[in-house]
């Protein structure tokens, strides 16, 4: 009835579910690039003298960073749901914990995973192309990564969805 093309299962081709997984995984690999040859090349500084606070993350740029987190969002690779961060009380572990990554300039490596998960666009699902996909990552490296922001910026976008 839409005119889209779609498989018997409606999934992308495959004589078995690993061939599907090196399927997504060498389309959206194409789609990112390929990684870094060699020593990572030095940048210069430029700017060094701005008034950016860069000292501790305090409980309120935590409870303003959470306040933009949105329930019935999908948990990322750490498998930690948004309604965990907002109804649990663990702010004072989480707040410590993005303070130590600060102090230490360290993180967890699974804030740096993402889960990439294919959503349908038009056309023919049993070709890759015909999908965009979705990155979801850490609710706790978010709402860091949210806190850094609002420090420095001291504000938000109002639609930000995650």
């Amino acid at each position: 009835m839409t005119g889209r093309k779609r498989t018997k299962e409606g999934q992308v081709e495959g004589h078995s579910p690993e061939e599907r997984v090196t399927t997504w995984f060498n389309h959206f690999q194409s789609l990112l690039g390929t990684t870094a040859d060699g020593a990572e090349e030095s940048i210069p500084v430029f700017l060094q003298n701005l008034p950016i606070d860069d000292g501790p993350f305090t409980a309120s740029e935590l409870a303003r960073a959470k306040s933009t987190v949105r329930e019935g969002k999908s948990a990322g690779p750490d498998g930690i749901p948004p309604e965990v961060l907002k109804n649990c009380d663990l702010d004072d572990l989480i707040l410590d914990f993005c303070n130590l990554a600060l102090l230490h300039n360290m993180q967890p490596d699974i804030w740096s995973l993402s889960n990439i998960i294919p959503v349908p666009k038009a056309g023919d699902l049993s070709k890759p192309d015909n999908y965009r996909g979705i990155s979801l990552t850490c609710i706790t490296a978010k709402v860091r990564r949210v806190s850094a922001f609002m420090k420095h910026n001291q504000k938000k976008k109002k639609k930000q969805s995650w």
